[in-house]
Parts: structure tokens; C-alpha cells; sequence
């Protein structure tokens, strides 16, 4: 805990408590003064985990400076620890003095106040002298000229810097009659209104004379003098400007020669002007001369003096130096070098004899480098020698230091012979001699080395849409290292969504978001440095599982004609295709079944079986049926029902309605519903049957699940029945029972996960392991035995084939056997960091990084050992920066059909993963900033989460609600557009989806208005509306167009009726007519030789239903029969030959048939193959190929086929996908040495293919 802490006011304290031991659960409490901290704190805030507690001020004041204690309690006891913070509050005033104009004889205060902590001490100021000391106020009893001037108030605590406010008081007349005309004098000469450092102010009765910074030279006597007409009155005041003392010349240690003479100086400036004296033995022997002179020396001359220099003001300097004299014979060298050193002997003699000493100089040289170690870099297995040569006297030893330990003595040259890794580290070379201080002088040696990468499986197999890393890791080897991965011998690029390159100092990893098959293949990572290279290399097999490209379906074939079946599947291995009829195994093994001349033997069920060996093999069942085609001229009066349209699995809650509508067919009709082949009861079934003459409607106002199933309308007249069939699928959304955990299991032991989801379809439930399917019962995954190898994360997916499917993944933990041996690395390299602590007990190793910083990210490797073997665990480390939105989604409404885009960007390091949610329920939509839908479906209508997240923070996350509203869509039917005068023309124009209300209109050839007429009759509903002409006659030939609207848009559609001329009989003068009511009415028989106007004759039938009854068993017997009636080979509408595409764009392509008998088969292929895995939509009577972000990859010439069982049509069009400029390897600077040589490379994409030209100053 913290003693005491000094705070500026306003800063943010974090006061930490922690344990550093003690048994959970933890009780912290925090008290201020002995007070208990919640009742007497209202801007602190506490914030207690399991073993911390934080007292948090976001902006601390004066009123928290206390004593504060943590409390810290379990049930065996307590601790408190407590520490005293004070917050410290700047300076500042609350009164400041200010200028001021006084009348001379008046009383006058002035206050200077000022706040802070430390309480401030204030003092005032005149020029240089202080004034007055601790008063908040300056008092002046009867003012006089004298008192005019410059004050300062000074307010300082010893703490902030001090606070200084100066004022000026004015030289004021306090009578006088004007006007008044004032001088100013300086030692009796006058001053100009314009001084150098200063100016004189004027006005009717004051004269103010301020200085800007005063100096020295401002030091003197001034006199204001003012007058006027009637005589002048004058003032004086002295200025002196002190300057604190300082040394000009110092005395110095002096040696004298016997009878000689010698002057010292010692001088000293300042203001006043400062007096210099000198004293021997602290005795004064000579005053006021900066020279002090000793004539013939004499040794009483000897000692130690001092120079003295005061002026009664500043602090006394002092200087004390010593004088020595020398005699006799002396031998005096100005300057000695190392060469003075020797033994020297004085020898005096005279008449009666001599005497001699001798003594021994020594010169001392202080030590310095000769030759200094420098850093060296040395590749592997050469030798160096090093120098550390240094000069002085004693002449100094030199030895070589590594790690702190002598690793060579008395030798100035440090050799390796052939250097190694362990050679590499700081050396230190010490210089020492006894006398000076030790030279020192460190140096690195580096070991370099061609790269060697550490070694890589040579064979991965993964399944598909799994995410994938290569790591190629290098173990040693001279930095800067360059790394190039290669797929196949060819450079890689990382420039797909799919594909990363993540490369570091010594590593690059090769990253696969989502494994597809085309990333199989031969993959090599190469490193280079400028020593050599070195590479590795491995082979990826992408496991696909099996699934259908194309399903065989079933298949009308006329009798004797030739019919083909395709079946196609893919995955990894290749799958084999067989072939079956009735269990029994065809002698066909290619992807393609041939009926040669279809005869009665080849009706039947047959099946198709797609298998690989490892898969569960795919099966999938058709029907060939053979019939007999018969020509009919009779028009039938049997009803005849509209086709129902296939129906996509439909949410639940939704409304839904069906419509069975009659082409043609005699009145009066009967409808009957039935579910599931049963006869259908609108009030336990919970829906509404509506009928009307010729058309009946299904509606189920919110569906449920239990409404999934066969609808079947039928229709019946006294002359025949007819029905259609729609299978309806009511799903809903996968959402999770029993959601599966992470376990840590023993080895050798038994273990069940189960894993329960519940949706409609009932979804299935599947177990993987990287692709690899497990076997499951009731949705439960049993391993007998674990083993080590079993450890691993797995995944459980929910699918009902509808929606997006459920996944979990959880990770099974196999413990050890003990003992186990833990070791931790850092990129390769064993960790050596004194501030990284690895705790390790029986199976537990925890490493921890105190203070972590930017430097200790990487990647962490633990590998585990026992006496079976071992294992590792990587972790990459990355230091964060907090994540923040740069772009938040926003709530958004769009029209169906329309497109949707929200953006969703994040900022943060590590960079974070965007991931898009739809909720209720949840289920995983995409991942990156971007969530872009088509064509909006009101399936696509909720709750959209954006998450971000970086694997290290908390995810940021917004939801937005989405809002689709339904422009109307009109739902297609079949119907025939070319009638006979006097038939029944008959259209329906009915909502398949679309948000209330709605409006129809009718128009004839898309401008004139229908309305209800004799003949034409328009029912409508809210969801319908039927338009029937009865009698059609040749005037009603046209376009009729219905048009349905709503608030959010409108549909049309547009049938052409064609009539014709009711022909019964050509070149015939006798008409037989047989006994039918459908034959009763006007015939006309029509004379025209092309040349004269034609002759008519109109004359009218009627028929007596007297053989109705076998008239309608005859009809009803031909409606068993199976026979097919003749229809036509299917016809496209013309495509254009040519199209161009930017790249990026959408693209849609529809292929519609004019004419042609149902059903019809749709077939795309490009380039001659056949395509799957593109966005397909096909209708009874078109199909739609749609591209989204169209890739030049893409050109190509793109085929359209139809099929029945009468013909075939193709339509082609050749697409050009236009791809801008961009660089696929950008030229980088290039720094070369001499004589060496360097590729640079430039490579650029586009379409048409771009020509590279290289110029040099401008010039190629």
C-alpha cells in the first residue's frame, strides 16, 4: 500500500489493495478518517474482485486529503494496511493588488491575497527591497512623493512557483491649478520622454516614470518637478538598483622563489560596489586594493591566506589560497611528461666539502584507449581477432570479461577461432593500471548465419471450410530475413479474402480462413537473408465430403423415343456412380443413364448412388415414365386446373394462402380440399376454404408446424375431375436443448457428450472433428477409451437441410500421466526474462509477464512431457490497443427485392473480427465489416448484431433492427393465350406475397382501362383478382396487363390473347356434328375463293342431353388411360450474342422459353462445363443466373439449356469481365552495395493485360 501520496487537485488515484495471500472468499471495505468510505465520499467509487479492491477518484479535490484504510477480512481473520494522501491545490489569488493614484498627505492600503496548499506567505517589494513581510496588506499613513513607485507582492508556499503581481504608485499633484506641466531629472540632468528602458506617462495631474527592467545604470537620484503659471513644486527620491556579487578573477595557489617579488590579484563585481580585504591566518594584513604585492620573498612570506570581497548586502565571498616559497637551488620543470621520469640528485659542496640527496620522480600518465573494441559481426564457423589496446602509466593490465566473468587476462588481443551461437552475447575489455580509475569499454559480438527453418509435417490433409495455419518458423539465421511461400512451384500472393500472409521477424504464417479444394496442393516456404537460404516444404490434401452436383429427377419419356439421365456428385475421394432399378444393380457405371427407344420394360423407380469409400454414399431417387401420345381433336369439357407453384419452406407465423383456379371446364363446378390425401376440416385444421365459380382459395392466417404437409386441391364437373398438389414445408428456425461443454477427462477412460437441438424440420445431428464425421446415436458422441490423441476441439452441428445450420464446438482435455516435465519458449527461443515468472506444479505450468509491454508480444510455446510421449500448446500474444467504432451500424428499412448493406467498422490491435449475427434465434450470418443481402427476403426481417472482437477484450456489439416491407409480387400461373371465338378468356392475377392493403387494375394493351362489362367480368379480393371474357370475339385480342400496388411498390403482369377463328372443318361441304353438349351453338359456314367477297351462313344448333350419361363414362375411361398428350420442344428467347462487365458488379442473366411442353429441365454450363456451385434460381419457365462481385476470372462464353421429353433449345453469350489495373508485386527501394546485384520486380493485373514499361529519369 502507499505511505503518502502528494496529488495535484483535479488528477485521477487509483488506490490499489491486494492480498498477496489468504483464503477465499475475500471481504474488502474501505474507510476515510476511521469512517466508514461509502457514507462520506460521494466522487469515489470502489471496485472489488476476488482477491483486489480499487478506491477509484476520477478528479481529486482538497476536501480528500485524509487518512484512508483497506479493510480485508475471511472467516479466519483480518489485515487493513493504510496510507495518508494529500492533494496538493495550486497558488492563485483571490485578491490582487492594482495600480493606483494616491493624493499626497492621504492614508492608503493596498491588499495582495492568495490561495493554495501549503497555506502561501505573502511579502512585499519596492525595487529590490523588501518592504514588509507576512501582511495581506501594504498601509501607507499620510502618502508622500517619496512612496511613488513600483511596488511587487509576492505570495509562495515553497512548493508551486510564487506568484508576483507588481503595482505602481503615481506621482500626484494634490493641488495646483492647471494646466500643469511636469520634468523629471536624473542627478540634476533631465530625462527624455523616451528612455531606452523605460517612459514617462502625463496626464492632467499625475507624471508616472516606469522602468521595463531595470539595470545598474538606473541606479541614482530622481526629481520630479511640476509647475504652472504661478511657481513649481519639485520632489526628490534615491534608486538604487542592487547586483548581486560575483567573482572577476580569482586567487590562485602560488609558488614563490626565494627573494623574489610577486603580485596577486583578486577582483569581484557587484552593486555596491563591493570591498576587498586580505587576511593571513584570519588576520587582516591588507583592505580595499585588488592587488596584493610581496616584494622579496622571504619563507616567513609562507602559508595560507584569503581574499574576502563584501558590500554590506549580498553574502561575503570568500577565497582562500596557499603561498609557497622556495629557496636555495631549485630545479623547476614549467611542464613535466612521462619523459621527466627518473632518479635526480642535488649535490651542494664549498671549500671544505659536499653533500648531496637524491630522490626518485615519478610521472604519472593517466590512462586512455589506443585501440578501442568495437561491435562485430562475425558469420558462423569463421574466425576474428580483437584488439583492446590502452596507454598510462603504471602501464595498465587489459582484461576480457563476458557475463560478468574473466574469460581472458594480459592480453590486448581476443580471438575465436571458429565462432558458434554460444559465441554471440556482450563482452566488456577492462583497462586498469592500480592508480586511475578502471576503462571500460563494452562491445557485442554477433553471430550470423544462412537461415535454417525449423522443421514442417510434409503432409496435412483437412477437411474443408475449416480454417488453417502453416507455420514456417526459423531456428536460427541472420537477420534481416526475407520469406516467399510458393503453391506448386508458383509465387503466392495473400491478395484473397481467403488467403493471409502474416510474417514477422522469424516467422511467416500461411493462414486459410475457410479450406476449399482448390487450395490442394505443394506448398513451400522459402527464407533468405544475405548469407544464403533455406527452405521447407509440405503437400495439402483438402478433404471434400460428398454432396450432389446435380440430382437425377424424374423423367417423361414417349414410347420409343431416347431418354438421358444425369447424375452428378463431388468430393474427395472421387466418388464412384452406380446405378439401380427395382434393387437391382445396372451395368452402368458412368455419370450418364441411357434409355435407348423407351419401351414399357423401362417404366419404373430407379436410383442413383454416388460413393467414395469414406463418406456415407448419397443416394437419390427418380422415375421414368413411359407413355403413349395421342392426338385429340375433341375439345375437352372436363375441368381443368391452373398448375399449383412449388412452394419454399415457410416460416412460421407467416400468413399463407393457396389458389386453385379452373383454365376451362363446363359449369357448375365443386372444389373439395384435402391434406395429406384427406378431406379437410377448416375448423380442426385452423384454416379458411373461400370458392367461387371457377376458382376456390386455401388461407391459413398464422402458420404452425403442425400445417407442414401435401395440399391438394380437386375439381369436378358432371364430365370429368382434376386436381393439383403443393407440398408445403412450415419450418422453424434450429434452436439449441442441450448445448454440449468443454470436459477434461483422464486417459484411459470412458466418456459420453451429448448434444440436443430441436427445429422443424426435425434437424439432425452431426459430430466432426476437422471434417471428420463421428458416429452419433440420438444425438450423443462415445469414445470407449481416450487416449492423448482424442484431445482435440470438436464441433456439433444441427442441421434441418433449411435453415443455417447450428455449431458448437467445445474442446476435450485428455490429463496426463504424471510425472510430467513442462518447458515454455518464446518464439523458438528458451525464455530468459527476469521479469517472466514460471510457476509449475504436478500438472499445472503458468508462466506470467509482470508490466507486460509492446515487446513481449510473440508466440508462446508449452510442451508437456511424460514418460509417453509429449505434447505442445502455442500461444500468440498480442499487445492491445482498446477497440473503439469507427462505424456503428444504424437501423435501416428497405423494400423487398431491393439491396441491404450495413457497414460495421471497429478500429484496434489486434485487429478485430467483425462477425454479423441475426437474432431470434441466433444464427451466424457472415463475417467482415460489410452485410450485404441481394435481394431482401421478409425472412431477412429481425434483430442484426454487429460484434467486434479481437480475441482479447471484451467484443463491442450493436444491434439494429432491420424493417422489410413487401412491395407486391404477383404469383405465376400457366395460362393459355391463344382462344377460339366464343370460348372463355380467363386471367388471375393473385398476391404470392406482399404487405397489405393492395390495388388492382386491369388494362387492355397497356393504356385502356377494363371495366366490367356484358362479357367481362373482374372478381377481386384483398390477395385476388380474376379477369374473365366470356365469348371471346376477335375485338378482345390484346395485351391485358393486371397491376398490383401497396405503399411500397407495385407487380404486373401481362398475358396476350390471341383469337382465332373457330374452324371446325376445312374443304368439307358436309359437317358432321356429334351428339355433345359442348357442340350446341352457332356454326358458320364461310365460301371464299380469294376473289370474290366471301359467303356466310350462320345457323344454329341445339343438343338434347338425352346420352349424358354415357357421353361422360366414355370421357371419364379415357382420363384412366395412360397416354400423354402431344405437346412441343421447348423454345428460348434469343440471348445477345456479346456482353462487357466491370469487375465488381452484379451480374444476372435470364433464360426464358417461349413455347414448350411442362416440365422443362434447365441446364447452365461455361466454357463447355457444367456449373453448380453459383447462384441458380429456375422457375417453371425461366432460370436466372445471378453473380455477385463479378471476378475477371469469370469471362467466358456462358450456356443456357432447356430440356423436356420432346427436344432441347440452347441460347450462349459471350461475357467479358473488364478488371482495372492493380499491383499484384509493387517495386520497392532497393539499397545495394557495390558490385552487387538485385531483380526488381513489377507485376500488374488487369483486363485487357497491361504493357510494363520501365523509364529512368523520365526516359525508358
Amino acid at each position: 500500500m502507499l505511505t503518502v501520496s502528494h496529488l495535484n487537485e483535479g488528477m485521477k488515484f487509483v488506490a490499489l489493495c491486494t492480498i498477496s495471500q489468504g483464503t477465499e472468499p475475500l471481504r474488502f471495505q474501505w474507510f476515510k478518517n476511521g469512517f466508514p468510505i461509502s457514507n462520506h465520499i460521494s466522487n469515489a467509487k470502489i471496485e472489488t474482485s476476488s482477491i483486489v479492491s480499487n478506491l477509484i477518484f476520477e478528479k481529486v479535490t482538497r476536501a480528500d486529503s485524509a487518512n484512508y484504510t483497506c479493510v480485508v477480512s475471511n472467516s479466519f481473520g483480518e489485515d487493513s494496511k493504510s496510507f495518508t494522501l494529500s492533494v496538493k491545490v495550486s497558488l492563485k489569488w483571490i485578491e490582487e493588488p492594482k495600480d493606483s493614484t494616491v493624493t499626497e498627505g492621504r492614508d492608503f492600503i493596498i491588499n495582495c491575497n492568495a490561495e493554495g496548499i501549503p497555506p502561501p506567505q505573502i511579502k512585499w517589494k519596492k525595487g529590490q527591497n523588501e518592504v514588509q513581510r507576512s501582511k495581506q496588506t501594504l498601509e501607507f499613513k499620510s502618502i508622500t512623493l517619496g512612496d511613488s513607485g513600483e511596488y511587487e507582492c509576492i505570495a509562495e508556499n515553497g512548493v508551486d512557483n510564487s506568484l508576483r503581481m507588481q503595482v505602481t504608485i503615481f506621482c500626484s499633484v494634490f493641488q495646483g491649478t492647471e494646466p500643469l506641466e511636469f520634468n523629471w531629472y536624473k542627478d540634476g540632468n533631465s530625462l527624455n520622454k523616451r528612455l531606452s528602458n523605460g517612459k514617462i506617462d502625463i496626464n492632467l495631474r499625475a507624471s508616472t516614470l516606469t522602468f521595463d527592467k531595470i539595470t545598474r545604470i538606473d541606479s541614482g537620484n530622481y526629481t520630479c518637478v511640476v509647475k504652472n503659471v504661478y511657481g513649481e513644486n519639485k520632489t526628490s527620491f534615491a534608486l538604487t538598483v542592487n547586483v548581486a556579487m560575483k567573482w572577476i578573477e580569482k586567487p590562485k595557489d602560488t609558488t614563490i622563489i626565494l627573494g623574489h617579488n610577486h603580485i596577486i590579484t583578486c577582483i569581484a563585481d557587484g552593486f555596491p560596489r563591493p570591498q576587498i580585504s586580505w587576511r593571513k591566518n584570519k588576520n587582516v594584513i591588507l583592505s580595499h586594493s585588488e592587488r596584493f604585492e610581496i616584494k622579496n620573498a622571504d619563507y616567513k612570506d609562507r602559508g595560507e591566506y584569503e581574499c574576502k570581497a563584501e558590500n554590506g548586502v549580498d553574502q561575503i565571498l570568500s577565497k582562500t589560497f596557499k603561498i609557497t616559497i622556495v629557496g636555495g637551488s631549485t630545479l623547476i620543470f614549467e611542464k613535466v611528461s612521462r619523459n621527466d621520469s627518473g632518479n635526480y640528485t642535488c649535490v651542494v659542496n664549498n671549500a671544505y666539502g659536499e653533500d648531496k640527496t637524491s630522490f626518485v620522480l615519478t610521472i604519472k600518465v593517466a590512462m586512455k584507449w589506443i585501440e578501442e573494441p568495437k561491435d562485430m559481426t562475425i558469420v558462423e564457423g569463421n574466425g576474428i581477432i580483437i584488439n583492446c589496446i590502452a596507454e598510462g602509466f603504471p602501464r595498465p593490465q587489459i582484461s576480457w570479461w563476458k557475463n560478468k566473468n574473466v574469460i581472458l587476462s594480459h592480453s590486448e588481443r581476443f580471438e575465436i577461432k571458429n565462432a558458434d551461437y554460444k559465441d554471440k552475447g556482450e563482452y566488456e575489455c577492462k583497462a586498469e593500471n592500480g592508480v586511475d580509475q578502471i576503462l571500460s569499454k563494452k562491445f557485442k559480438i554477433i553471430v550470423v548465419d544462412q537461415p535454417h527453418i525449423q522443421p514442417m509435417f510434409t503432409t496435412q490433409t483437412v477437411g474443408e471450410g475449416v480454417t488453417y495455419t502453416a507455420l514456417c518458423s526459423v531456428s536460427k539465421g541472420a537477420k534481416p530475413l526475407h520469406f516467399q511461400w510458393l503453391k506448386d512451384g508458383m509465387p503466392l500472393q495473400s491478395d484473397s479474402e481467403n488467403l493471409k500472409i502474416e510474417t514477422s521477424s522469424i516467422i511467416s504464417n500461411l493462414i486459410f480462413e475457410k479450406v476449399n479444394r482448390a487450395d490442394s496442393g505443394n506448398y513451400t516456404c522459402i527464407v533468405t537473408n544475405s548469407l544464403g537460404r533455406d527452405s521447407k516444404s509440405f503437400v495439402l490434401t483438402v478433404k471434400v465430403s460428398l454432396k450432389w452436383l446435380q440430382k437425377p429427377k424424374d423423367e417423361i419419356v414417349l414410347l420409343g423415343n431416347d431418354v438421358e439421365i444425369e447424375c452428378l456428385a463431388e468430393g474427395l475421394p472421387l466418388p464412384q456412380i452406380k446405378w439401380k432399378k427395382a434393387q437391382t444393380y445396372l451395368p452402368v457405371s458412368s455419370k450418364i443413364l441411357k434409355v435407348v427407344k423407351a419401351n414399357l420394360e423401362d417404366d419404373g423407380e430407379y436410383e442413383c448412388i454416388a460413393d467414395n469409400g469414406a463418406d456415407n454414399a448419397l443416394s437419390e431417387k427418380f422415375r421414368i415414365s413411359v407413355v403413349v401420345c395421342f392426338e385429340i381433336s375433341l375439345s375437352s369439357i372436363a375441368p381443368k386446373l391452373i398448375p399449383l407453384p412449388s412452394l419454399n419452406p415457410i416460416n412460421e407465423e407467416r400468413p399463407f394462402a393457396l389458389f386453385c383456379i379452373v383454365e376451362d371446364g363446363s359449369l357448375p363446378l365443386s372444389f373439395q380440399w384435402f391434406k395429406n390425401y384427406k378431406l379437410i376440416n377448416e375448423q380442426t385444421e385452423s384454416v379458411k376454404i373461400e370458392s367461387f365459380k371457377s376458382s376456390s382459395n386455401l388461407r391459413i392466417e398464422q402458420l404452425k408446424q403442425d400445417h407442414s404437409g401435401n395440399y391438394t386441391c380437386t375439381v369436378s364437373n358432371a364430365f370429368g375431375t382434376d386436381s393439383q398438389t403443393v407440398n408445403l414445408i412450415v419450418k422453424a428456425p434450429v434452436k439449441w436443448l442441450k448445448e454440449p461443454e468443454d470436459i477434461h477427462v483422464a486417459m484411459n477412460s470412458e466418456i459420453t457428450i451429448e448434444c440436443m437441438a430441436a427445429g422443424a424440420p426435425q434437424p439432425k445431428i452431426i459430430w466432426k472433428r476437422n471434417k471428420e464425421v463421428f458416429p452419433t446415436v440420438n444425438g450423443k458422441f462415445h469414445i470407449n477409451r481416450v487416449t492423448l490423441s482424442d484431445s482435440g476441439v470438436y464441433d456439433c452441428i444441427a442441421d434441418n437441410g433449411i435453415d443455417a445450420p447450428l455449431m458448437k464446438s467445445i474442446t476435450i482435455h485428455v490429463n496426463g500421466t504424471s510425472p510430467i516435465f513442462f518447458e515454455w519458449s518464446k518464439d523458438g527461443q528458451p525464455i530468459k526474462e527476469n521479469k517472466i515468472i514460471i510457476k509449475t506444479e504436478e500438472t499445472i505450468s503458468t508462466l506470467t509477464i509482470n508490466e507486460v509491454s509492446r515487446f513481449d508480444g510473440g508466440n508462446y510455446t508449452c510442451v508437456a512431457r511424460n514418460a509417453y510421449g509429449k505434447d505442445a500448446h502455442f500461444i500468440r500474444l498480442t499487445i492491445k490497443i482498446p477497440m473503439t467504432w469507427k462505424t456503428e451500424p444504424q437501423d435501416t428499412t428497405v423494400v423487398e427485392a431491393q439491396s441491404l448493406e450495413l457497414v460495421c467498422v471497429a478500429d484496434g490491435n489486434p485487429e478485430p473480427k467483425i462477425t454479423w449475427i441475426k437474432k431470434e434465434p441466433e444464427i451466424f450470418i457472415n463475417e467482415g465489416s460489410y452485410l450485404r443481402i441481394e435481394r431482401v427476403k421478409t425472412s431477412d426481417e429481425g434483430h442484426f448484431e454487429c460484434i467486434a472482437d479481437n480475441g482479447v477484450e471484451k467484443p463491442l456489439r450493436k444491434i439494429v433492427k432491420v424493417v422489410v416491407v413487401d412491395a407486391p409480387k404477383i404469383s405465376k400461373t400457366l395460362i393459355t393465350s391463344s382462344f377460339s371465338e366464343g370460348s372463355t378468356f380467363l386471367s388471375t392475377c393473385a398476391i404470392q406475397q406482399g404487405t397489405p392493403p393492395f390495388q388492382f387494375q386491369w388494362l387492355k394493351n397497356d393504356a385502356i382501362p377494363i371495366v366490367e362489362g356484358k362479357n367481362v367480368n373482374i372478381e377481386t379480393n384483398d390477395i385476388l383478382s380474376i379477369l374473365r371474357i366470356n365469348n371471346v370475339s376477335l375485338s378482345d385480342a390484346g395485351n391485358y396487363t393486371c397491376i398490383a400496388k401497396n405503399a411500397f411498390g407495385k407487380d404486373t403482369q401481362i398475358v396476350s390473347l390471341i383469337v382465332k377463328d373457330k374452324i371446325i372443318q376445312n374443304n368439307v361441304e358436309k359437317l358432321t356434328i356429334k351428339g355433345l353438349p359442348e357442340n350446341s351453338g352457332k356454326f358458320e359456314c364461310v365460301a371464299d375463293n380469294g376473289v370474290d367477297t366471301p359467303l356466310r351462313k350462320s345457323v344454329e344448333v341445339v343438343i338434347n342431353a338425352t346420352s349424358l350419361l354415357k357421353m361422360g363414362f366414355n370421357v371419364v375411361f379415357l382420363l384412366m388411360l395412360n397416354v400423354a398428350f402431344c405437346s412441343h420442344a421447348p423454345k428460348l428467347i434469343p440471348l445477345p450474342s456479346f456482353a462487357s462487365i466491370k469487375e465488381g458488379s452484379s451480374f444476372k442473366l435470364l433464360c426464358s422459353v417461349s413455347e414448350g411442353s411442362d416440365p422443362l429441365h434447365f441446364k447452365w454450363s461455361k466454357d463447355g462445363k457444367t456449373l453448380f456451385e453459383i447462384n441458380i434460381e429456375t422457375n417453371e419457365r425461366d432460370s436466372t443466373l445471378k453473380i455477385n462481385e463479378i471476378k475477371q476470372s469469370e469471362s467466358g462464353n456462358y450456356t443456357c439449356e432447356v430440356s423436356n421429353s420432346f427436344g432441347k433449345d440452347i441460347q450462349v453469350i459471350n461475357l467479358v469481365v473488364k478488371a482495372p489495373l492493380k499491383w499484384q508485386k509493387e517495386p520497392k527501394d532497393v539499397q545495394l552495395l557495390l558490385d552487387e546485384n538485385e531483380i526488381i520486380e513489377c507485376s500488374v493485373t488487369g483486363f485487357p493485360s497491361p504493357t510494363i514499361i520501365w523509364k529512368r529519369n523520365g526516359n525508358k
